[in-house]
């Protein structure tokens, strides 16, 4: 059935239940729709974990480029003093804090002010709280907590032991203290 619109333009119509419905009313939602599942794809695709970090900026999107074969043996071979120098670098708290939000906010939350797993943020430490100690509790797993190796490669785990150094002694309110008191 054709219709004429408040233009005089003629439109097809079809009947239903509610009575008259414009095709190209259909035809503008449908793609609308199509429209919006295309953005979000964008967003995901360029690393917005919201419509509310796309609009207002607030996005920490670190890109990480696909290491050679000689970094990938660099980051392996670090160990001991040369391991404590890297996890001591502020600069790899930020890659360390995108992999944390991933891996460690379901136990410790966003913050580290702990939930199901202790506060990463006081001076208690179940497992010792130097760099070293951080990072066999999060490669090997402590108590309940599992070890993150079959996760994360040797790297990530550095990046993340990073960032808890980075958050230790800033007491964010949280969890009460567990463990041994280090100063």
């Amino acid at each position: 059935m054709a219709v004429r619109d408040g233009r005089g333009d003629e439109k097809q119509t079809t009947t239903g239940f509610r009575g008259p419905l414009m095709v190209q009313s259909l035809t503008s939602a449908k793609s609308k729709f199509l429209s919006l599942i295309i953005f979000f794809l964008a967003c995901s695709y360029l690393g917005y974990k919201s419509i509310y970090s796309f609009l207002y900026g607030e996005n920490e999107t670190v890109i990480i480029n696909k290491p050679s074969k000689s970094q990938d043996n660099f980051w392996k071979d670090l160990k001991g003093e040369k391991l404590i120098e890297k996890i001591k670098d502020n600069s790899l708290a930020l890659q360390g804090k995108l992999i944390y939000e991933n891996n460690c906010v379901v136990c410790h939350l966003g913050n580290g002010q702990g939930k199901a797993g202790p506060n990463l943020t006081d001076k208690y430490w179940l497992n010792g709280n130097s760099p070293l100690d951080i990072y066999d509790s999060i490669a090997n797993g402590i108590g309940v907590m599992p070890g993150f190796l079959s996760v994360l490669d040797h790297k990530e785990i550095i990046f993340v032991t990073a960032y808890i150094n980075s958050i230790k002694n800033t007491n964010v309110p949280g969890k009460k203290p567990e463990g041994k008191k280090y100063e």
